[in-house]
Protein backbone atom coordinates (compact mmCIF):
# COMPACT_ATOMS: atom_id res chain seq x y z
CA UNK A 1 0.00 0.00 0.00
CA UNK A 2 3.07 1.97 1.00
CA UNK A 3 5.44 0.85 -1.59
CA UNK A 4 4.13 3.53 -4.25
CA UNK A 5 8.15 3.76 -5.63
CA UNK A 6 9.17 0.67 -7.43
CA UNK A 7 12.76 -0.83 -7.23
CA UNK A 8 13.64 0.62 -10.36
CA UNK A 9 12.66 4.21 -9.84
CA UNK A 10 14.25 4.48 -6.43
CA UNK A 11 17.73 3.20 -8.22
CA UNK A 12 17.37 5.52 -10.63
CA UNK A 13 17.57 8.50 -8.09
CA UNK A 14 20.87 10.39 -7.25
CA UNK A 15 22.05 9.19 -3.46
CA UNK A 16 22.71 12.59 -2.99
CA UNK A 17 20.23 14.63 -4.23
CA UNK A 18 17.08 16.11 -2.37
CA UNK A 19 15.23 15.03 -4.91
CA UNK A 20 15.27 11.68 -2.88
CA UNK A 21 12.91 13.74 0.41
CA UNK A 22 10.50 15.32 -1.86
CA UNK A 23 10.15 11.36 -3.70
CA UNK A 24 9.40 10.65 -0.31
CA UNK A 25 6.46 13.14 0.34
CA UNK A 26 5.21 12.69 -2.78
CA UNK A 27 4.62 9.11 -2.92
CA UNK A 28 2.87 8.49 0.27
CA UNK A 29 5.76 8.04 2.73
CA UNK A 30 3.94 10.94 5.07
CA UNK A 31 1.11 8.31 5.23
CA UNK A 32 3.28 5.54 6.12
CA UNK A 33 4.42 7.46 9.03
CA UNK A 34 0.50 8.63 10.01
CA UNK A 35 -0.45 5.48 10.48
CA UNK A 36 2.54 5.11 13.28
CA UNK A 37 1.36 7.74 15.08
CA UNK A 38 -0.82 6.19 17.28
CA UNK A 39 1.87 3.60 18.77
CA UNK A 40 2.84 2.74 21.83
CA UNK A 41 6.17 2.30 21.61
CA UNK A 42 8.37 4.87 22.52
CA UNK A 43 11.28 3.55 20.10
CA UNK A 44 9.32 4.16 16.78
CA UNK A 45 7.19 7.27 17.97
CA UNK A 46 11.20 8.47 18.10
CA UNK A 47 11.76 7.48 14.86
CA UNK A 48 8.91 8.70 13.06
CA UNK A 49 9.50 12.08 14.66
CA UNK A 50 13.20 12.15 13.81
CA UNK A 51 11.73 11.23 10.04
CA UNK A 52 9.74 14.65 9.94
CA UNK A 53 12.50 16.10 10.91
CA UNK A 54 14.89 14.62 8.21
CA UNK A 55 12.73 15.19 5.77
CA UNK A 56 11.95 18.99 6.41
CA UNK A 57 15.75 19.53 6.92
CA UNK A 58 18.98 20.37 4.64
CA UNK A 59 20.52 17.41 3.49
CA UNK A 60 19.94 14.28 1.06
CA UNK A 61 18.37 10.72 2.24
CA UNK A 62 20.30 7.69 0.81
CA UNK A 63 18.07 5.84 -1.76
CA UNK A 64 18.30 2.18 -0.14
CA UNK A 65 16.88 3.87 3.20
CA UNK A 66 14.08 5.46 1.19
CA UNK A 67 13.48 2.17 -0.60
CA UNK A 68 13.64 -0.13 2.75
CA UNK A 69 10.96 2.15 4.32
CA UNK A 70 8.44 2.82 1.58
CA UNK A 71 8.70 -1.01 0.26
CA UNK A 72 8.18 -2.17 3.33
CA UNK A 73 5.45 -1.22 4.94
CA UNK A 74 4.54 -3.60 7.39
CA UNK A 75 8.50 -3.41 9.09
CA UNK A 76 8.01 0.23 8.81
CA UNK A 77 8.51 1.26 12.81
CA UNK A 78 12.02 -0.72 12.30
CA UNK A 79 13.06 0.70 9.04
CA UNK A 80 12.35 4.53 10.41
CA UNK A 81 15.70 4.37 12.11
CA UNK A 82 17.57 3.84 9.15
CA UNK A 83 15.25 6.46 7.04
CA UNK A 84 16.08 8.90 9.75
CA UNK A 85 19.60 8.44 10.10
CA UNK A 86 19.88 8.72 6.12
CA UNK A 87 21.21 12.10 6.25
CA UNK A 88 23.95 13.15 3.39
CA UNK A 89 26.90 14.64 4.97
CA UNK A 90 26.41 17.10 2.15
CA UNK A 91 24.02 19.76 3.21
CA UNK A 92 21.49 20.24 0.00
CA UNK A 93 18.42 22.93 0.19
CA UNK A 94 15.13 21.19 0.71
CA UNK A 95 12.46 23.13 -1.92
CA UNK A 96 9.68 25.00 -0.45
CA UNK A 97 7.13 23.29 -1.92
CA UNK A 98 8.03 20.24 -0.21
CA UNK A 99 7.69 21.82 2.98
CA UNK A 100 4.33 22.94 1.50
CA UNK A 101 3.51 19.48 0.92
CA UNK A 102 4.40 18.05 4.27
CA UNK A 103 2.01 21.04 6.12
CA UNK A 104 -0.78 21.17 3.49
CA UNK A 105 -0.78 17.25 2.10
CA UNK A 106 1.40 15.19 4.44
CA UNK A 107 -0.35 15.87 7.28
CA UNK A 108 3.18 16.77 9.55
CA UNK A 109 1.47 18.31 12.06
CA UNK A 110 -1.87 15.69 13.14
CA UNK A 111 1.46 13.25 13.18
CA UNK A 112 4.25 15.48 15.58
CA UNK A 113 0.66 16.29 17.46
CA UNK A 114 0.64 12.59 18.61
CA UNK A 115 4.28 12.45 19.27
CA UNK A 116 4.46 15.47 21.37
CA UNK A 117 1.21 14.58 22.89
CA UNK A 118 2.29 10.86 23.61
CA UNK A 119 6.45 10.96 23.89
CA UNK A 120 6.87 13.53 26.64
CA UNK A 121 8.72 11.28 29.03
CA UNK A 122 11.33 10.86 25.84
CA UNK A 123 13.70 13.72 25.56
CA UNK A 124 15.04 12.86 21.89
CA UNK A 125 11.47 12.81 20.98
CA UNK A 126 10.87 15.98 22.04
CA UNK A 127 13.63 17.25 20.43
CA UNK A 128 12.85 16.07 16.81
CA UNK A 129 9.21 17.66 16.89
CA UNK A 130 10.76 20.79 18.04
CA UNK A 131 12.82 20.79 15.61
CA UNK A 132 10.34 19.65 12.83
CA UNK A 133 8.12 22.19 13.92
CA UNK A 134 10.93 24.80 13.32
CA UNK A 135 12.12 23.95 9.94
CA UNK A 136 8.15 23.53 8.64
CA UNK A 137 8.17 26.78 9.80
CA UNK A 138 10.35 28.55 8.28
CA UNK A 139 7.99 28.28 4.74
CA UNK A 140 6.23 31.79 4.35
CA UNK A 141 3.16 29.36 3.60
CA UNK A 142 2.99 27.05 6.06
CA UNK A 143 2.46 29.50 9.30
CA UNK A 144 -1.51 30.03 9.35
CA UNK A 145 -2.31 26.26 8.68
CA UNK A 146 0.92 25.13 11.25
CA UNK A 147 -1.32 27.79 13.64
CA UNK A 148 -4.46 26.23 12.31
CA UNK A 149 -3.66 22.43 13.45
CA UNK A 150 -2.22 22.99 16.99
CA UNK A 151 1.89 23.70 16.12
CA UNK A 152 1.87 26.68 18.71
CA UNK A 153 0.11 24.56 21.15
CA UNK A 154 2.15 21.48 20.86
CA UNK A 155 5.75 23.79 20.84
CA UNK A 156 4.21 25.49 24.33
CA UNK A 157 3.48 22.40 25.62
CA UNK A 158 7.31 21.32 24.51
CA UNK A 159 8.64 24.43 26.61
CA UNK A 160 6.55 23.61 29.95
CA UNK A 161 7.67 20.17 30.00
CA UNK A 162 9.86 19.93 32.64
CA UNK A 163 13.65 18.16 31.92
CA UNK A 164 12.50 17.90 28.15
CA UNK A 165 15.40 19.91 26.70
CA UNK A 166 18.22 17.48 27.50
CA UNK A 167 21.73 19.10 28.33
CA UNK A 168 22.58 21.35 25.39
CA UNK A 169 19.51 23.05 25.29
CA UNK A 170 18.40 22.07 22.12
CA UNK A 171 14.54 21.23 22.30
CA UNK A 172 14.14 25.07 23.55
CA UNK A 173 16.21 26.23 20.97
CA UNK A 174 14.04 24.85 18.27
CA UNK A 175 11.02 25.69 20.04
CA UNK A 176 11.96 28.87 20.68
CA UNK A 177 12.63 29.01 16.73
CA UNK A 178 9.69 27.53 15.65
CA UNK A 179 7.92 30.13 17.88
CA UNK A 180 9.52 33.06 15.89
CA UNK A 181 8.99 32.29 13.05
CA UNK A 182 5.13 31.25 13.07
CA UNK A 183 4.92 34.58 15.07
CA UNK A 184 4.76 36.42 11.73
CA UNK A 185 1.44 35.55 11.23
CA UNK A 186 -1.82 37.65 13.15
CA UNK A 187 -3.76 34.83 14.19
CA UNK A 188 -0.55 32.94 15.77
CA UNK A 189 0.06 36.01 17.80
CA UNK A 190 -3.60 35.90 19.10
CA UNK A 191 -2.25 31.85 20.24
CA UNK A 192 0.74 32.71 22.03
CA UNK A 193 -0.96 35.55 23.58
CA UNK A 194 -3.76 33.88 25.02
CA UNK A 195 -3.52 33.93 28.99
CA UNK A 196 -5.08 30.37 28.83
CA UNK A 197 -2.13 29.05 26.50
CA UNK A 198 -0.01 30.51 28.74
CA UNK A 199 2.88 31.26 25.44
CA UNK A 200 4.17 34.93 26.62
CA UNK A 201 4.67 33.65 29.88
CA UNK A 202 6.66 30.74 28.83
CA UNK A 203 8.72 32.31 26.70
CA UNK A 204 9.85 34.73 29.49
CA UNK A 205 10.36 31.95 31.98
CA UNK A 206 12.65 30.20 29.33
CA UNK A 207 14.59 33.29 28.70
CA UNK A 208 15.24 34.05 32.22
CA UNK A 209 16.80 30.04 32.62
CA UNK A 210 18.64 29.47 29.38
CA UNK A 211 22.03 30.06 29.04
CA UNK A 212 22.08 29.50 25.06
CA UNK A 213 22.49 32.64 23.15
CA UNK A 214 20.49 31.45 20.49
CA UNK A 215 17.70 30.48 22.19
CA UNK A 216 17.44 34.18 23.60
CA UNK A 217 18.11 35.55 20.36
CA UNK A 218 14.79 33.34 19.07
CA UNK A 219 12.55 34.85 21.94
CA UNK A 220 14.03 38.21 21.64
CA UNK A 221 12.23 37.92 17.84
CA UNK A 222 9.34 36.45 18.85
CA UNK A 223 8.67 39.50 21.48
CA UNK A 224 9.67 41.61 18.38
CA UNK A 225 6.91 40.54 16.56
CA UNK A 226 4.57 40.08 19.27
CA UNK A 227 5.13 44.19 19.92
CA UNK A 228 4.49 45.03 16.69
CA UNK A 229 0.53 44.34 17.62
CA UNK A 230 -0.55 47.64 19.99
CA UNK A 231 -3.23 45.29 21.97
CA UNK A 232 -0.43 43.34 23.03
CA UNK A 233 1.74 46.38 24.54
CA UNK A 234 0.35 46.08 28.45
CA UNK A 235 0.87 42.25 28.61
CA UNK A 236 3.87 42.09 26.95
CA UNK A 237 5.83 44.85 29.73
CA UNK A 238 3.21 43.60 32.64
CA UNK A 239 3.76 40.12 32.32
CA UNK A 240 6.18 38.88 35.25
CA UNK A 241 8.31 36.07 35.94
CA UNK A 242 8.69 36.41 40.03
CA UNK A 243 9.68 40.07 40.89
CA UNK A 244 11.11 41.32 37.12
CA UNK A 245 8.61 42.26 34.74
CA UNK A 246 8.32 41.96 31.11
CA UNK A 247 9.77 45.13 29.71
CA UNK A 248 13.05 44.49 32.69
CA UNK A 249 13.84 41.07 31.02
CA UNK A 250 13.13 42.96 27.44
CA UNK A 251 15.36 46.02 28.57
CA UNK A 252 18.10 43.04 29.50
CA UNK A 253 18.04 41.82 26.32
CA UNK A 254 19.01 44.95 25.02
CA UNK A 255 21.71 46.17 27.12
CA UNK A 256 22.95 43.29 28.71
CA UNK A 257 23.52 40.22 26.05
CA UNK A 258 26.27 40.19 23.97
CA UNK A 259 24.98 38.66 21.05
CA UNK A 260 24.26 41.26 18.39
CA UNK A 261 20.70 40.07 16.48
CA UNK A 262 19.59 39.70 20.32
CA UNK A 263 20.39 43.24 21.10
CA UNK A 264 18.71 44.27 17.88
CA UNK A 265 15.47 42.53 18.20
CA UNK A 266 15.01 43.68 21.82
CA UNK A 267 15.66 47.31 20.91
CA UNK A 268 13.07 46.91 18.45
CA UNK A 269 10.64 45.73 21.31
CA UNK A 270 11.66 48.31 23.33
CA UNK A 271 11.38 51.09 20.63
CA UNK A 272 7.68 49.40 19.67
CA UNK A 273 6.73 49.48 23.70
CA UNK A 274 7.84 52.90 24.34
CA UNK A 275 4.76 54.10 21.88
CA UNK A 276 2.53 53.52 25.07
CA UNK A 277 2.68 56.52 27.31
CA UNK A 278 2.26 54.57 30.55
CA UNK A 279 5.58 52.65 29.47
CA UNK A 280 7.76 55.64 28.48
CA UNK A 281 7.96 56.30 32.39
CA UNK A 282 8.46 52.12 33.03
CA UNK A 283 11.29 51.84 30.89
CA UNK A 284 12.99 55.01 32.69
CA UNK A 285 12.13 53.47 35.69
CA UNK A 286 13.24 50.09 34.92
CA UNK A 287 16.47 50.42 32.95
CA UNK A 288 19.64 50.58 35.48
CA UNK A 289 21.04 53.87 34.32
CA UNK A 290 19.24 55.91 31.25
CA UNK A 291 22.77 55.08 29.98
CA UNK A 292 22.47 52.13 28.77
CA UNK A 293 19.66 53.69 26.57
CA UNK A 294 21.71 56.36 25.32
CA UNK A 295 24.36 53.53 24.88
CA UNK A 296 22.67 51.63 22.18
CA UNK A 297 22.60 54.73 19.77
CA UNK A 298 26.70 54.22 19.52
CA UNK A 299 25.72 50.31 18.39
CA UNK A 300 27.76 49.44 15.43
CA UNK A 301 25.11 47.69 14.21
CA UNK A 302 22.94 49.90 11.87
CA UNK A 303 19.43 48.25 12.44
CA UNK A 304 19.96 48.42 16.20
CA UNK A 305 21.23 52.31 16.39
CA UNK A 306 18.08 52.99 13.88
CA UNK A 307 15.78 51.60 16.86
CA UNK A 308 17.72 52.73 19.52
CA UNK A 309 16.75 56.59 18.22
CA UNK A 310 13.44 55.30 17.73
CA UNK A 311 12.95 54.50 21.17
CA UNK A 312 14.94 57.79 22.40
CA UNK A 313 12.59 59.40 19.97
CA UNK A 314 9.70 57.99 21.69
CA UNK A 315 10.66 58.50 25.21
CA UNK A 316 11.75 62.52 24.23
CA UNK A 317 7.87 63.11 23.77
CA UNK A 318 7.87 63.56 27.59
CA UNK A 319 9.36 66.32 29.83
CA UNK A 320 10.46 64.62 32.61
CA UNK A 321 12.45 61.71 30.30
CA UNK A 322 13.69 64.94 28.43
CA UNK A 323 15.33 66.50 31.38
CA UNK A 324 16.84 63.04 32.42
CA UNK A 325 18.35 62.09 29.15
CA UNK A 326 19.73 65.73 28.51
CA UNK A 327 21.53 65.68 32.10
CA UNK A 328 22.85 62.24 31.03
CA UNK A 329 24.23 63.77 27.24
CA UNK A 330 21.58 63.09 25.18
CA UNK A 331 21.55 65.76 22.86
CA UNK A 332 25.70 64.54 22.10
CA UNK A 333 24.37 61.65 20.85
CA UNK A 334 20.96 62.63 18.97
CA UNK A 335 23.29 65.29 17.32
CA UNK A 336 25.79 62.81 15.99
CA UNK A 337 23.13 60.57 15.36
CA UNK A 338 21.07 63.43 13.35
CA UNK A 339 23.95 63.46 11.12
CA UNK A 340 23.71 59.83 10.08
CA UNK A 341 24.37 58.06 6.51
CA UNK A 342 20.94 55.85 7.17
CA UNK A 343 17.88 58.30 6.27
CA UNK A 344 15.89 56.68 8.94
CA UNK A 345 18.53 56.81 12.11
CA UNK A 346 18.80 60.90 11.05
CA UNK A 347 14.93 61.73 11.09
CA UNK A 348 14.22 59.94 14.39
CA UNK A 349 17.17 61.75 15.64
CA UNK A 350 16.02 64.79 14.40
CA UNK A 351 12.49 64.48 15.82
CA UNK A 352 13.98 63.81 19.37
CA UNK A 353 15.63 66.99 18.83
CA UNK A 354 12.59 68.43 18.02
CA UNK A 355 10.63 67.37 20.83
CA UNK A 356 13.66 69.02 22.98
CA UNK A 357 12.90 72.16 21.38
CA UNK A 358 9.18 71.76 21.54
CA UNK A 359 9.38 72.40 25.62
CA UNK A 360 11.58 75.29 24.80
CA UNK A 361 8.45 76.93 22.86
CA UNK A 362 9.52 75.86 19.45
CA UNK A 363 6.45 74.13 17.32
CA UNK A 364 6.95 71.04 16.43
CA UNK A 365 7.87 70.01 12.76
CA UNK A 366 5.21 67.56 11.13
CA UNK A 367 5.61 64.44 11.03
CA UNK A 368 8.06 64.29 14.03
CA UNK A 369 5.74 62.44 16.52
CA UNK A 370 6.35 58.58 18.06
CA UNK A 371 7.11 55.98 16.04
CA UNK A 372 7.00 52.45 15.59
CA UNK A 373 8.96 49.36 14.34
CA UNK A 374 6.38 47.47 11.87
CA UNK A 375 8.55 45.12 10.15
CA UNK A 376 8.16 41.54 11.90
CA UNK A 377 11.08 39.06 11.36
CA UNK A 378 11.48 35.39 10.73
CA UNK A 379 14.14 33.21 10.73
CA UNK A 380 15.98 32.46 7.49
CA UNK A 381 16.86 28.99 6.59
CA UNK A 382 20.89 29.86 5.80
CA UNK A 383 20.78 31.00 9.44
CA UNK A 384 21.51 27.54 10.56
CA UNK A 385 24.83 25.50 10.81
CA UNK A 386 24.85 22.09 8.99
CA UNK A 387 26.54 19.44 10.51
CA UNK A 388 26.33 15.54 11.29
CA UNK A 389 25.00 14.36 14.06
CA UNK A 390 24.97 17.88 15.33
CA UNK A 391 20.95 18.52 14.28
CA UNK A 392 20.59 22.48 15.70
Amino acid sequence: MCAHLDTSTLSSLPFYAADNKVTVVNNRGMECLSKLKDVDDDETRKHVAACIRYLARSGALTVHSVSRCLSSPTHASEHCLALSAAVDSNPSPVPDDNHYNMIHRGDACAILKKMVQKGQDDVQTMQHCAAAYRYLSRNDGNEARMGEEWALNMLITVLKIEGADGPDGETQRHAAGALRNLSVDENNKKTIMNPSEGGLQQLFNVCEITKDPETKRHIAATLRNLSIDDTNESTIAETAVEERTGLKIIIDLSVKEEDAETKRHAAASLRNLSFDPKHKEAIMEQCDSIQDILDLCGSTDLETQRHAAGLVRNLSFDEKNQQQMVAKGELMSLLMLSRSSDAETQQHAQCALSADALTRGAALPVGAGEERARRPDREHAHSEPYGRGHHH
